[in-house]
């Protein structure tokens, strides 16, 4: 089936935005366990 260039533009883009806040989520995500692991040990 052949998608139109804008369909196919926008589905790029929605995947690409999906791959960026996944990328945030495990890039940010163990900063704040990290720092809740030093205080324990304080």
């Amino acid at each position: 089936r052949h998608y139109d260039e804008k369909a196919l533009a926008t589905l790029t883009i929605a995947i690409g935005q999906i791959n960026f806040f996944i990328a945030l989520a495990l890039i940010g995500k163990p900063a704040p366990v990290a720092s809740l692991a030093d205080e324990q040990w304080d």
